[in-house]
C-alpha cells in the first residue's frame, strides 16, 4: 500500500490532535511538548494552531498515512531569515500497523518540503 502524504487544514484538526498525542506518548523524551498539558487542550488552540499555520506561509502541517490510516505526522518551518533552509518538527510514524512502507514515511516526508 502506498503512503501519502497530505496537508493538515482546519477541517481536519482532530487527526491532528490524536497523532500529535499518540507521538507524545510513545516518545515522550522525543518532542518538546508533555502528553498531560497538550491532552488538556481545548478545541480552539489545535484548531488556531493549524490557522496560524496556513496563513504563516512558512509552516507545513503534513499527515502522513497508508491508505485512508493516518500513520505518522511531520511539521515543518521555512527559516524566515533563510527561506531555503526548512527545519523539521514533531516529525513521528506510528509503530503500530498500518507497517506496509512506513520506513519510507520520515524519508518522503523530508522529500516533500
Amino acid at each position: 500500500m502506498p503512503c501519502l502524504l497530505d496537508l493538515f487544514f482546519l477541517t481536519v484538526w482532530e487527526p491532528y490532535r490524536d497523532l500529535r498525542l499518540s507521538s507524545l506518548l510513545d516518545s515522550p523524551d522525543a518532542f518538546g511538548g508533555a502528553h498531560a498539558l497538550e491532552a488538556a487542550r481545548p478545541p480552539e488552540v489545535w484548531q488556531s494552531r493549524l490557522a496560524a499555520a496556513a496563513t504563516s506561509g512558512l509552516d507545513l502541517p503534513l499527515l502522513a498515512r497508508v491508505g485512508e490510516l493516518p500513520a505518522g505526522l511531520c511539521w515543518a518551518k521555512r527559516d524566515s531569515a533563510k527561506l531555503g533552509v526548512v527545519n523539521l518538527y514533531q516529525m513521528w510514524v506510528a509503530p503500530e500497523p498500518p507497517r506496509e512502507g512506513s520506513p519510507l514515511l520520515a524519508q518522503s516526508m523530508a522529500l516533500c518540503l
